[in-house]
């Protein structure tokens, strides 16, 4: 009993030398408080950075190619191949899109 006693005077003690030094628990608990926060957002910060990413929408012919006889689609390998190479402007797709209206 006086074992627990005087462990618990040494405690308290620690506590003084604590607020001697200008500490309280509530400011620690304060700094806690905002040291978790910060990582938080910096995890936060990391999750974005990651979907940020650009990932490549380019696909290769031959994949394509598979896909829609996959699909039952018949594909002409020629003009596939051309049409893909050849970009069209918006105003090209537009004028295509009036003259089939």
């Amino acid at each position: 009993m006086l074992k627990m006693e005087h462990d618990a005077a040494d405690l308290d003690s620690g506590d003084s030398e604590m607020e001697e030094a200008g500490i309280s628990d509530e400011m620690l608990l304060a700094a806690v408080k905002k040291v978790r926060g910060k990582k938080a957002i910096l995890k936060e910060q990391h999750k974005m950075k990651i979907k940020k990413r650009a990932r490549s929408k380019l696909r290769q012919i031959s994949a394509m190619e598979q896909d829609l006889e996959q699909k039952g689609i018949a594909v002409n390998k020629e003009t596939l191949r051309e049409r893909a190479k050849t970009r069209k402007t918006l105003m090209q797709v537009e004028d295509a899109q009036d003259k089939r209206d």
